[in-house]
């Protein structure tokens, strides 16, 4: 892998992996700096039969998430009109549910599929 200098705009060209303990991205003095990016992957999951307004969920024991981190949740198919979210119900925990919101007029069953988690977390601009 290679890492190219700083040109006068200031950019760095990466050719291959690039490992970073901190990122902080905009030079706006609210942008952040981003301290933590965990992904973690489920075992495939059956998810129930879905009448409208109805959601399923289940908890993810997530070693290293803390209960204000910013969670985000897919899932390895395609979800059609469902929605997924996730939070943070304790540290190392979080709940993801998938909706079937009241607009949606169809009962739906998912295919079984993985869902991916990830959390992270930014500091105030240091």
């Amino acid at each position: 892998s290679t890492l190219a200098a700083a040109t006068l705009s200031g950019k760095f060209i990466a050719n291959g992996r690039v490992e970073a303990f901190s990122l902080k991205v905009g030079q706006h003095k609210h942008s952040g700096v981003k301290r933590k990016h965990l992904k973690i992957t489920t075992v495939p999951i059956e998810v129930p039969l879905l009448y409208p307004s109805a959601m399923f969920a289940f908890d993810v024991h997530f070693p290293g998430a803390a209960v204000e981190d910013i969670v985000q949740v897919s899932f390895s198919k395609s979800l059609g009109r469902l929605h997924t979210t996730g939070h943070m119900l304790d540290d190392d925990k979080v709940r993801v549910t998938v909706h079937n919101p009241g607009y949606n007029i169809a009962v739906v069953q998912l295919p079984t599929g993985v869902f991916t988690v990830t959390c992270t977390s930014y500091n105030a601009d240091e």
